[in-house]
């Protein structure tokens, strides 16, 4: 919780007027490609959540399996995930620090 509300406050910092706090937050819910709401981020998120919620012993038993396979399926799967996270990274480059303006 304490992560998400950091994260939330950033906003005001990064907004040079309350008008456009708004309007960010507005777009937050908006559904479409212009948006953080999509369905390969909600995936991502559910995915995430829910691997936190599996107990431990079935997480060692998919470790185990994990770790007995071959060093180029692990490299494809490795590679997979980058793609897709490639995939879903904005291409308007990275963002300046928060703090820049100050």
């Amino acid at each position: 919780m304490t992560f998400h509300l950091i994260v939330f406050s950033w906003i005001l910092f990064r907004s040079q007027s309350l008008a456009l706090v708004g309007a960010f937050l507005g777009r937050l819910v908006v559904p479409g490609p212009a948006t953080l709401v999509s369905v390969p981020v909600l995936l991502a998120v559910g995915l995430a959540i829910g691997l936190q919620l599996v107990p431990v012993r079935p997480l060692g038993r998919l470790q185990a399996r994990l770790e007995r396979l071959p060093a180029p399926a692990l490299g494809a799967g490795l590679a997979l995930v980058a793609i897709v996270a490639a995939g879903t990274l904005s291409s308007q480059g990275v963002a300046p620090c928060i703090y820049f303006r100050f």
